[in-house]
Formats: structure tokens, C-alpha cells, sequence
């Protein structure tokens, strides 16, 4: 959980069950995409090609969304 946190694919907030009582998942397309904007180390050009590729293919047209966030080094809001 605090790898995807880290990654910034999840928020995690404490409540009355503990450290990790609420959990905010993020579109995973959206986060993808601000990790190949940000060039994130790992990200690899042709995996991501491959990926938004297939999104098209499927129908899944959020992967092209226009998200005020996604711009370079600029964090994630709810």
C-alpha cells in the first residue's frame, strides 16, 4: 500500500481502523500518464506506448483526457 502510495497511485488518510483506514484510488491512466510526463525512472517509452495503444484500441479514451494536473512536476489534487 505504501509503494502505491509512494508512486502516487493511492492516498492513504488514518481513521478510526488505523494508519490506513481510507484509501483514494487514483485513474490509473491519469497517473501514468504524470509519470511519463514527470519521465519517472522505471517509466519505459515503448511500455507506455504499448499501453496507450491498447487503451485507444479498447475504448478506453480517458488515457487522452485533458487533466489540468497533468503537466510536468505538478502534484496529483482531489
Amino acid at each position: 500500500m505504501h509503494i502505491l502510495q509512494q508512486l502516487r497511485f493511492i492516498d492513504i488518510k488514518p481513521g478510526k481502523a488505523g494508519a490506513i483506514s481510507h484509501v483514494l484510488i487514483w485513474n490509473p491512466h491519469y497517473m501514468i500518464r504524470w509519470h511519463h510526463i514527470n519521465k519517472t525512472p522505471g517509466m519505459l517509452e515503448g511500455t507506455y506506448n504499448a499501453l496507450l495503444d491498447r487503451a485507444i484500441e479498447l475504448g478506453a479514451n480517458d488515457i487522452l483526457d485533458e487533466v489540468p494536473w497533468l503537466t510536468p512536476k505538478v502534484e496529483p489534487t482531489a
